[in-house]
């Protein structure tokens, strides 16, 4: 969600802003209910999107959001035409403040610290959680929790991980093979390093 999110960010830069008088519009949470408002805004929305068009609808490339992507490069254009610069400038800080993505990247550079490129079972990984009764453990507190902060078990843990199979979390992420011989699922975690080191990546031959 976090790469499909648009983060605003509104500053008044004085204390208990909530106390601030003098607005030129008043109560607007009000005054937009109005249906004559509702139209005079959108009149005026109307103008702007119109001198954009006039314009030949200029677009920002470079913007990517996933399957968003031609409304973000409308949107860019549109504002950059009104002179409204930067926007999505802080895709960076998005992506920085999705937790669940954190954790996953933490959880997957710690599992490829610990495993390497060898092929485990879902009890196998589980295994290498437990602390042993002198130390902290190879995990450092990084291992999934479930809601109440415990451990997840090995049937959780297999579960979560399916939800997650193909899907990068920094440079990481969760391959799935199956193991013919005993007949269970199995899981590793490969680490991208780039196109250049890539052998499947479109660019090498």
């Amino acid at each position: 969600m976090a790469t499909c999110t648009v983060l605003v960010r509104l500053n008044p830069n004085v204390p208990r802003p909530e106390e601030r008088t003098g607005f030129k519009i008043p109560n607007l949470n009000q005054w937009i209910l109005d249906p004559a408002n509702q139209r005079l805004v959108l009149w005026h929305v109307l103008i702007l999107v119109i001198d954009w068009i006039c314009q030949g609808a200029p677009r920002q490339p470079g913007i990517t959001m996933r399957q968003f992507t031609p409304w973000t490069e409308a949107i860019g254009g549109f504002l950059t035409h009104h002179r409204i610069c930067g926007f999505l400038g802080n895709v960076d800080t998005v992506r920085d403040i999705d937790d669940e993505n954190a954790t996953w990247t933490a959880f997957l550079a710690r599992w490829r610290k610990i495993n390497g490129d060898r092929w485990l079972t879902s009890y196998q990984v589980r295994q290498t959680a437990d602390v042993p009764q002198f130390g902290e453990g190879p995990w450092d507190g990084l291992f999934l929790t479930d809601w109440r902060g415990k451990l997840l078990s090995e049937v959780a843990l297999g579960k979560r991980l399916k939800g997650q199979i193909g899907r990068y979390h920094g440079s990481f992420v969760i391959r799935s093979d199956r193991d013919r011989h005993n007949n269970v699922r199995t899981w590793r975690v490969e680490e991208f390093s780039g196109p250049a080191n890539d052998p499947s990546h479109p660019s090498q031959p």
